[in-house]
């Protein structure tokens, strides 16, 4: 699922990182990752687990898209049933995020943690690594083609900067030939705002 494929805001984390705690003895390792699609969260999932595969266990949880459209998979990765994946996936959940990957690596250090002992850990592995992540909102993007004369290029630069549009590519030839991508929720505001500002001098193809 591609983040442009989701057509509604939701919030993620802006970058990988990494958290560790240790309890009884054994040492927990949580890394998390914002991804966009399954194969770029199991391509995290199993760098996590060859970067520690001399680990007892890379338990691992991740949720992509929102509402009914959502999906996410979960893995104990042989710690007991329940114990491992589905706590870290409801720390997810309890802080509104999807388009995320979380391993939480375990190195057994020789005291048994007990199902409820097991179920806390992951738990707060979890939360540890999401408390430490930058979160950020994600809007729903769509592009704009325009067409200008010169003499509107600084109508058209004030309508970007007010917006905060990113411009894709553009073409300098007889006009201005320029694509650009904007919140969803802003493109008539923005449409608007070029036609008031280049006194309908800027076309809009699409």
């Amino acid at each position: 699922m591609q983040k442009n494929e989701i057509s509604q805001e939701f919030l993620t984390i802006q970058s990988k990182v990494e958290a560790r705690l240790t309890v009884k003895r054994s040492r927990f390792i949580a890394s998390a990752a914002p991804v966009e699609h399954p194969e770029m969260a199991k391509n995290f999932i199993q760098e996590i687990s060859s970067q520690y595969a001399d680990a007892t266990h890379n338990c691992f949880a991740y949720k992509l898209g929102v509402g009914d459209q959502a999906i996410f998979k979960i893995s104990d990765a042989g710690e007991p049933s329940g114990t491992a994946g589905r706590p870290i996936l409801q720390a997810i959940e309890s802080k509104n995020l999807t388009n995320i990957a979380v391993v939480v690596t375990r190195y057994f250090g020789g005291i048994k943690l007990g199902i409820g002992g097991l179920i806390q850990a992951y738990s707060a592995a979890a939360m540890a690594v999401l408390n430490r992540a930058k979160i950020v909102k994600y809007y729903p993007k769509t592009l704009l083609k325009l067409i200008y004369p010169y003499t509107c290029t600084n109508a058209v630069n004030t309508a970007i900067n007010r917006f905060k549009a990113a411009i894709i590519n553009s073409c300098y030839d007889e006009t201005v030939q320029m694509e650009i991508e904007i919140k969803r929720q802003d493109r008539e505001s923005i449409i608007e705002t070029l036609n008031d500002l280049s006194g309908g001098k800027v076309r809009v193809l699409y």
